[in-house]
């Protein structure tokens, strides 16, 4: 076999001539660490709804993490959880009439998670996707525009525990 050398998209791009360098992977780390001590009655029928997080819209998402108490004691069934992206509000929104609370994308960074279904001491991540690195927020949740103002990280259950359990979730969010 022949020794070979890859290089990565950004390492391509800046070769290029002229180069075309994406400026949205290069900025400041901002890492924003939210808690919320979680009720059964909070986990206890799907479609509810966590919130956690502002965070500004044209911001590109490097990583979310959680880590978590057990919040499923028996196992099954199992308790799953999408993660994604709602409205913090209409306050400073350039294109959009929504409300505190409105879903972007309730599985944009993470579909029919299991993570909360056992204690989680370190934080662990769950997306966004490989394929969705250097997206914008907006971009990740699907939308054409960016509509200004932020957006909240949100749990929505999917499927729920046979017995829930009250705990605390802990978000981390590393963004630029």
């Amino acid at each position: 076999m022949a020794i070979s050398t890859v290089l990565s998209d950004e390492l391509t791009r800046a070769r290029t001539v002229p180069q075309v360098l994406i400026d949205r992977n290069v900025g400041k780390l901002t890492t924003l660490i939210d808690t919320k001590t979680v009720a059964t009655t909070s986990i206890d029928e799907v479609g509810d709804v966590i919130l956690f997080a502002p965070l500004p819209s044209n911001a590109v998402l490097v990583d979310v993490l959680f880590k978590n108490a057990d919040l499923d004691t028996n196992g099954s069934p199992t308790l799953a959880a999408n993660i994604g992206l709602y409205y913090f509000g209409d306050d400073n929104l350039k294109t959009t009439t929504t409300e505190f609370g409105d879903v972007v994308d309730a599985d944009c960074i993470a579909a029919a998670s299991t993570i909360f279904r056992a204690a989680v001491t370190t934080f662990t991540s769950v997306g966004p996707a490989i394929g969705d690195a250097g997206k914008r927020l907006w971009e990740l949740a699907g939308l054409t525009s960016d509509p200004g103002g932020q957006f909240c990280v949100g749990i929505t259950i999917s499927a729920v525990s046979a017995t829930p359990a009250a705990g605390a979730v802990q978000l981390r969010v590393d963004f630029i």
